[in-house]
């Protein structure tokens, strides 16, 4: 009995280590262009390479994304590149030319994974791992900027479209009333 105890509780903290170990990789943060990335699905390192969503990426620096199901391939195009891979196939094809994968694309949650690298560098982007933050920085010239576009999207909340509607409402109104003078 002694022994059974000994040998649960050395399972349980080689355990509770590889736990405490995948934990520590699991957050990985994406920037692009500086600014911090959103996925419904986190990106995730496996065997040492950082797999993120592809729709997500590849949308984002302007690339526009087709899935075909049945034969579990995605295809991205900009500009004159066309990007194609299938599920689980380490080949990655830029323009017909092979690029070979140190992680197949994988399907995570209903979602594409790919390395990041592979990716944004097959858009010609640049990309750069950050140790101490876990963090992918990737830059795009051809990508535009977030910041501005996010300061855009922030002008028209609920809030500033109801005040402008307000406005125009009651520039209408002045006008009626002084055409009806």
């Amino acid at each position: 009995m002694k022994k059974f105890l000994s040998v649960l509780i050395v399972l349980s903290l080689v355990f509770s280590l590889c736990v405490i170990n995948a934990s520590a990789e699991e957050f990985v943060t994406v920037k692009l262009n500086g600014v911090a990335m959103d996925f419904d699905v986190s990106a995730q390192v496996i065997n040492g390479r950082t797999l993120v969503p592809l729709r997500g990426i590849f949308e984002a620096i302007g690339a526009k994304v087709e899935w075909d199901d049945p034969s579990q391939t995605v295809t991205a195009y900009r500009g004159d590149k066309t990007i194609s891979l299938q599920i689980g196939s380490n080949s990655l094809f830029v323009n017909k030319d092979e690029k070979i994968l140190d992680v197949p694309a994988q399907l995570i949650n209903g979602r594409t994974l790919v390395p990041a690298r592979a990716v944004a560098e097959s858009l010609g982007a640049k990309v750069e791992w950050d140790e101490a933050s876990q963090t992918v920085i990737i830059t795009d010239e051809a990508t535009p900027d977030f910041a501005e576009l996010l300061k855009k999207k922030n002008e028209f909340t609920p809030e500033s479209v109801e005040a402008k509607l307000n406005l125009s409402a009651s520039v209408i109104e002045d006008a009626q009333m002084h055409s009806a003078t």
